[in-house]
């Protein structure tokens, strides 16, 4: 997974590289490992997708971004200005 801008700019795009298309679980989460709301949303993955999340309506601060598949999860540090 990687994370575009970082730190972000009003939005982030998430990438995310499976071995097949399937369904995956993303999670943006505050410092106390909380979901921001309207999180978790499921979503389905191609091999090489681009997701864009909005974060203008987030304080500034640390986030994290978390991604999980039927193959394990990934988690990417976030700021937010």
């Amino acid at each position: 997974m990687q994370l575009m801008p970082n730190p972000e700019v009003g939005f982030t795009q998430v990438r995310i590289e499976t071995q097949h298309t399937q369904t995956a679980q993303l999670y943006l989460l505050n410092q106390l490992g909380q979901a921001v709301n309207g999180y978790p949303v499921s979503v389905q993955v191609n091999p090489r997708q681009t997701i864009t999340i909005s974060l203008s309506s987030l304080a500034s601060g640390l986030y994290f971004v978390k991604v999980e598949t039927q193959n394990g999860s990934v988690v990417q540090k976030l700021m937010v200005d």
